[in-house]
């Protein structure tokens, strides 16, 4: 195991140049929230140039204790499957990739780039896979598509998102083959890109974790069907995943933790060439007569 890697918890990530602020944003919350641990990331990249990556370390250069990593990945590896467009980065197909790529670390903990650390990561990293492959959250969605996957009856889905994966097994499981496999035969059966490969594969080998790890928008919004008043207690999130299409830098996003994510953001100098999805003069008037209706008590915020 190579001297920065030992002791460490070695994070891997996947973005490209237009994900490098929801990435710098992650890592930076991250950091912060870790300064006790010993950090190494591990980028995998395919079209990010030299510049894209100094501006991302530059962006956290004012923390000590990590070390980044950049492993280059063929996007080709990526492109060959039929990546249908939506909400996701088609670069998360990379994590199915990583583990085979990785040489000298026993576990990896994979993080979308979609995502605020708000909690010490060590827990997490030291849990007990109980010979599992890997562990993960639960979907808090409905899952109903057992037989679309090949799954049988009553199997859990897991939120690809946070993976704590033992190297290893996966190695000599060949699960990269596997997985890929899987997604080839299933084609546009795969309605939640590789996740659902990962599934399909891997239902019958994984641990659950405590949902804190990966608070997902589909929590939040059942909290406030359930008239929750004080959510951010409520949930009490290690991590928080902004899943679903209304990302905090979507102006029309309500998410209660969109606040964080600005917050972090000005700490980056991404903050400068930052512009809001569907910042509209129609959705700007929208929100300005929602705030009237919401301060006259006419209408829930």
């Amino acid at each position: 195991m190579s001297a920065a890697r030992k002791n460490a918890i070695v994070v891997t990530v996947s973005f490209d140049k237009g994900y490098a602020e929801q990435a710098t944003v992650m890592l930076y919350s991250l950091l912060m929230h870790n300064s006790d641990n010993r950090i190494v990331v591990v980028v995998f990249y395919d079209d990010l140039d030299e510049a894209a990556k100094k501006r991302v370390q530059s962006n956290l250069s004012r923390f000590s204790n990590f070390e980044i990593e950049w492993i280059k990945i063929d996007g080709a590896l990526i492109r060959n499957f039929n990546i249908r467009k939506g909400h996701v980065n088609e670069y998360s197909y990379s994590r199915i990739f990583m583990a085979q790529m990785l040489q000298d670390v026993d576990r990896i903990l994979y993080l979308d780039c979609d995502m605020l650390i708000l909690g010490n990561l060590s827990e997490l990293w030291q849990t007990d896979l109980q010979g599992c492959v890997l562990a993960a959250v639960q979907d808090p969605s409905p899952f109903v598509r057992h037989e679309d996957l090949g799954m049988p009856e009553g199997k859990k889905y897991f939120n690809a998102g946070v993976l704590l994966l033992d190297v290893n097994k996966w190695k000599k499981g060949s699960y990269t083959e596997a997985v890929v496999n899987k997604l080839t035969q299933l084609g546009g059966k795969a309605a939640w890109w590789d996740q659902d490969g990962l599934n399909a594969v891997l239902y019958n080998d994984w641990l659950a974790l405590n949902r804190k790890w990966n608070i997902q928008s589909h929590d939040i919004a059942v909290a406030q069907e359930e008239n929750i008043k004080k959510i951010k207690p409520y949930l009490s999130p290690s991590i928080v995943h902004f899943t679903g299409v209304l990302k905090p830098w979507n102006f029309k996003s309500s998410n209660p933790y969109k606040k964080e994510y600005y917050q972090l953001l000005r700490q980056t100098d991404f903050i400068k060439t930052h512009r809001p999805q569907n910042k509209t003069v129609v959705n700007v008037v929208r929100r300005v007569i929602r705030n009237t209706f919401v301060f006259a008590g006419l209408l829930k915020n």
